[in-house]
Parts: C-alpha cells; sequence; structure tokens
C-alpha cells in the first residue's frame, strides 16, 4: 500500500519529538539518529517507509473498534 503525504507528516512529527540522543536499531538496516530517521522519511527510501509503517501501525493501535 503507498504511503501518504500526511503519513509521513505524522511519522515526522512524532520523530521531532524524540530526543535527539535517541538511537534506534533496525534489524539488518543498523542504527540511527532521530536525524537520520528524519532524513530516511524525507527521502522515502526502503528505511524510511519501515519507519513510517512502524509508527502508523502504532498510531492506528489506539484507533476504537467498532
Amino acid at each position: 500500500m503507498p504511503i501518504s503525504d500526511d503519513e509521513a507528516k505524522i511519522t515526522l512529527e512524532r520523530l521531532r519529538y524524540m530526543p535527539n540522543t535517541i538511537r534506534i536499531s533496525i534489524g539488518g538496516y543498523g542504527t540511527f539518529t532521530r536525524d537520520q530517521l528524519i532524513n530516511e522519511v524525507n527521502n522515502r527510501s526502503e528505511i524510511g517507509a519501515t519507519i513510517i509503517e512502524t509508527q502508523m501501525s502504532y498510531v492506528r493501535s489506539f484507533k476504537p473498534k467498532v
């Protein structure tokens, strides 16, 4: 499923609120700083897409089931 601009914007805002000292390890890709992840999302790279999908899955988990 294609990633929308809104999903990327939401992910970027969530990343910007993280401490700039945080490091996130993504299996098989290595460890990234917050700023590196922001760049990956902005560039819509494979890693950026993974971050967006992960963040959106987390956000959607709060949606009430009807």
